[in-house]
């Protein structure tokens, strides 16, 4: 589910003292439980959801996942300073094509530079009504005409697919992550 921006910004994430010349574009929170420990097991479950390539070829969502590694053919690195350059972050980690800025037990950042965006990943774990839950924010800098082009084709289709089939897909490998065949863990 979507959050506010000034819920996302009312938290202390270290994103905020780093980089603060990013403009946040969306923040969401997974709609799964967990207990306050079980922020390692959510970014195992994440990255595997994430980086699986089970959206349907031809699905709405798999399309533009697709159209999104077509481009990233295109998008030679364009030199840029990077953000994980501000703390020397870890280069050998990786979320897909985001590279791990930095790492704390309650959150953690990913970053992505090339010639259509310079964007933020961020996810975090907070303590909610209901026990733990992860929420993720992305930070976005479009990269020249290819990026804003990039951007305004995305816009409409990102609350609408992209960001729901993520968390979906997130969501469904949660739910499963321990359960016997034929089992649904809840």
């Amino acid at each position: 589910m979507q959050i506010s921006d000034e819920l996302h910004r009312s938290r202390p994430w270290r994103v905020h003292e780093l980089a603060p010349d990013f403009p946040l574009h969306d923040a969401w929170r997974f709609e799964i439980e967990g207990s306050a420990d079980d922020f390692d097991e959510f970014l195992r479950v994440q990255e595997q959801a994430f980086t699986a390539r089970s959206a349907g070829r031809w699905s709405a969502a798999g399309l533009l996942f697709r159209l999104r590694e077509a481009m990233s053919l295109l998008d030679a690195d364009p030199g840029l300073p990077r953000v994980r350059e501000r703390i020397g972050g870890d280069r050998e980690s990786s979320l897909g094509p985001f590279e791990l800025v930095y790492r704390e037990p309650d959150e953690c950042l990913h970053e992505i530079c090339n010639r259509t965006v310079h964007a933020l990943l961020h996810l975090g774990w907070v303590e909610t009504d209901d026990g733990w839950s992860p929420e993720m924010a992305v930070y976005v800098k479009p990269q020249g005409w290819l990026g804003r082009g990039y951007m305004a084709l995305i816009n409409p289709f990102r609350h609408l697919i992209v960001y729901p089939t993520l968390m979906r897909r997130v969501r469904e490998a949660w739910t499963t992550r321990t359960a016997e065949p034929g089992e649904t863990r809840h």
